[in-house]
């Protein structure tokens, strides 16, 4: 695909018409990120958007006590990053390759410049960043009131109902389950080893069986 076409496949530039896409196109650098590979970090200068045309991202979250969070997993076609570059602030997170991954980046002035030529992507913008940010606020919700054994235990629910039985495999390293649950491996093994010693689920190296579907329901709906 031509870069014009992933920029239609973009949420909010999805509506323009073919000679604003190749002139947004021109300004777009492509980039190819090998699996591990850090897009940006937490902290950096803002400088550019950032929109996701093939692979897997993960955007992790940092607390002061060193334990990290990954706050959004990016999809094909999305945009990342562009609210922390027109506030004119810092990556709030760092953006992490998961496979082998493209991106295709639109630095901030040539962006500034595009849009001042086309006022209809800012309107299309301001949806996208409510949108995202609803995701943001129902995510802290869950981080203030959730424990740890209770996303757990959502994840696994949520793992069981995708792949139809009792018995599957995570698919993750405990190290990446630890991330996207929002605590430390050593903090998921004990709430692990807790399910298991209440007989709820029992754990064979990276395939999980749950014994007591009920059990595990009603703590993850305490998340």
């Amino acid at each position: 695909m031509k870069p014009a076409d992933h920029l239609r496949n973009c949420a909010i530039f999805s509506g323009l018409c073919q000679g604003a896409l190749e002139e947004l196109a021109s300004l777009a650098e492509e980039r190819s990120c090998q699996d591990g590979c850090t897009v940006f970090l937490e902290g950096e200068e803002a400088g550019a958007l950032h929109i996701l045309i093939d692979g897997s991202i993960d955007l992790v979250k940092s607390s002061q006590d060193g334990r990290s969070r990954v706050v959004r997993s990016v999809g094909r076609g999305e945009m990342f990053a562009e609210a922390a570059m027109f506030s004119g602030e810092a990556y709030p997170a760092t953006a992490v390759a998961r496979k082998r991954s493209s991106v295709l980046l639109i630095r901030k002035e040539h962006f500034v410049a595009f849009v001042r030529r086309h006022p209809d992507v800012s309107l299309a913008m301001m949806g996208a960043m409510s949108r995202l940010l609803r995701h943001m606020n129902a995510l802290l919700a869950d981080l203030s009131l959730g424990q740890v054994e209770n996303r757990l235990a959502a994840f696994l629910v949520a793992k069981s109902r995708e792949r139809g039985k009792k018995r599957f495999s995570i698919g993750i390293t405990k190290q990446e389950l630890a991330l996207r649950i929002g605590t430390v491996p050593e903090t998921l093994s004990r709430n692990l080893k807790k399910l298991k010693d209440r007989g709820i689920v029992a754990v064979d190296g990276d395939l999980v069986t749950i014994h007591k579907p009920s059990a595990l329901a009603s703590l993850a709906g305490r998340t």
